[in-house]
């Protein structure tokens, strides 16, 4: 009996040591994506951030509306 309740404890730590290996996977794997997600994003607000300056630059010189120049800086900043 007590050689099966060994088993038992053994058999339960090592599915204990499963399901923590597969949660540190699944943490790492999320916190690589948010990384990537953090990059895509930060590349999206320097085009808008871009865009946003061409628009004011071309508002300055009467060749764009003040429309939009908000909506360039709308989107810079809604990313």
């Amino acid at each position: 009996m007590a050689q099966s309740q060994q088993e038992q404890a053994y058999l339960n730590f090592r599915g204990a040591i499963l399901i923590a290996s597969r949660e540190v996977s699944d943490a790492l794997y999320r916190y690589d994506a948010t990384g990537e997600k953090i990059a895509e994003k930060s590349q999206e607000f320097e085009a808008y951030d871009l865009a946003t300056s061409y628009s004011e630059e071309l508002l300055n010189n009467g060749l764009a509306s003040y429309l939009e120049a908000l909506t360039a800086r709308q989107c810079a900043l809604n990313s």
